[in-house]
């Protein structure tokens, strides 16, 4: 498991990684310094989003049959929202 602690060191939440079935059955939790250690690790979490109007619209272009636009946006959604996501993940390695 992945512990997230908030600023007092108590724990928020908690994430459970599946282990591979072959090999050094690591998992994500297993590149994080273990609780036994009695060091905090960092993890950085982004969420990213091009916003919830795109949802709206791409909603009416399918009510409204437009088929072609309606995949023609939401493609370019999400391509912007991989975009955004590459670009502040660059950041934060930088």
């Amino acid at each position: 498991d992945l512990i997230i602690l908030d600023e007092d060191g108590n724990e928020r939440t908690r994430f459970t990684f599946p282990r591979q079935r072959r090999g050094r059955r690591l998992c994500l939790a297993d590149f994080f310094r273990p609780e036994e250690s009695g060091q905090t690790d960092v993890v950085g979490l982004q969420v990213v989003t091009v916003g919830s109007r795109i949802g709206e619209e791409t909603a009416k272009l399918f009510e409204a049959n437009s088929y072609r636009d309606y995949l023609e946006l939401h493609g370019l959604s999400v391509q912007l929202a991989e975009a955004l996501a590459e670009y502040w993940h660059a950041r934060v390695r930088a």
